[in-house]
């Protein structure tokens, strides 16, 4: 199989469903970073009804398709692409994000200086469907970002995952490859997977908008989507967090945003 053939410097881990409208943009932003290492893509199209075909650009920028014989969800998608990837970093991108031309330079960059597992930057919001609220609670979220950045190191506290986003971030994957993302939970399972690694690692923060993340009705992020399941997932982290480190600030913080869902 191709993907067993070289290891690749970077592995990058899209899950993908439905009609994959932004999918092509999500890849060449990827295919197109500055960064002259060599990258491997695996796309999990988790849509049995829509196979998917994709072929590597060139010999440094190679692209693995897996499609999936039944809809196995986010969380057992990313767990596929954790299994294959051999890169000596990894980064997990929604196929309707996308990275700016310098997000693996700067991300790497990082990484290498600071004796950290993983990364985590800010983004520019693209919004395909508007939502005030939506709106205002990101830019509580950049703000925290940046306060945690300043008065903690650029280094995130280990009760508070919430501030990162998956598709923000770059992990050793070393650090990383036995972990899993939890498959029972609709929602949270990678804000559970950062904070399993918070347990023994530290993240750092960039402070710089490297990456282009989407607000749209087909997202799992949009408000429109959250199912009535969303309860459950988040009274699981909350308690999760809690059990490691109690009843903090960066709890309550947790507990506030999730009333503002």
């Amino acid at each position: 199989m191709l993907y067993k053939n070289k290891r690749e410097d970077v592995s990058v881990v899209i899950p993908s469903k439905g009609n994959h409208k932004y999918l092509n943009q999500c890849i060449k932003s990827v295919l197109n970073q500055n960064y002259k290492g060599t990258i491997k893509i695996f796309i999990i199209n988790d849509d049995p009804s829509k196979h998917l075909v994709l072929k590597g650009y060139s010999r440094s920028r190679q692209i693995i398709t897996i499609n999936n014989k039944t809809c196995l969800g986010p969380a057992k998608s990313r767990n596929i692409g954790l299994k294959l990837a051999r890169g000596k970093m990894i980064a997990f991108l929604d196929s309707d994000d996308y990275w700016g031309s310098n997000f693996l330079n700067e991300s790497i960059s990082e990484l290498n200086n600071n004796d950290v597992a993983g990364t985590c930057c800010l983004s520019y919001k693209v919004f395909d469907d508007f939502s005030t609220v939506r709106a205002l609670r990101s830019i509580v979220k950049e703000m925290l970002f940046r306060i945690y950045a300043y008065v903690n190191s650029s280094r995130l506290p280990r009760d508070l995952p919430y501030l990162t986003q998956l598709s923000h971030m770059l992990f050793t994957r070393d650090k990383v490859s036995k972990l899993k993302f939890n498959i029972n939970l609709p929602f949270c399972e990678d804000w559970i997977f950062v904070l399993m690694l918070l347990k023994s690692e530290n993240i750092r923060l960039i402070t710089k908008k490297l990456i282009f993340f989407r607000f749209s009705k087909s997202s799992n992020t949009s408000l429109n989507n959250l199912a009535s399941s969303k309860g459950r997932s988040y009274r699981k982290m909350y308690n999760t967090m809690t059990k490691l480190y109690g009843r903090s600030m960066n709890t309550f913080i947790f507990w506030a945003y999730c009333k503002m869902l």
